[in-house]
């Protein structure tokens, strides 16, 4: 696969949406309104101090890359798609 092309999808996807997720975190005042997955999210996120908030980040980073990976590998022929039933 071309070098370039590779290197243009991560940053325009997990760096873009890793910045995007960061700042989520980091500004979203949770209240009232919020939904119950985003609430726990928020204070499961909340209740980690800094090295651990950047360990979760670095899980989220290597789950988009595995994930772009899979989809490439099912375009390309080379993973194998399980037909929905």
């Amino acid at each position: 696969m071309n070098e370039e092309f590779v290197k243009s999808l991560y940053k325009s996807i997990v760096k873009e949406n890793m910045e995007l997720s960061k700042k989520l975190f980091e500004t979203t005042t949770v209240n009232k309104i919020t939904d119950d997955y985003w609430r726990e999210t928020f204070e499961f996120y909340n209740s980690l101090d800094k090295e651990h908030k950047e360990i979760l980040f670095k899980i989220i980073e290597q789950t988009m890359i595995d994930t772009i990976s899979n989809m490439l590998g099912v375009i390309d022929g080379s993973s194998t798609l399980i037909a929905a039933q």
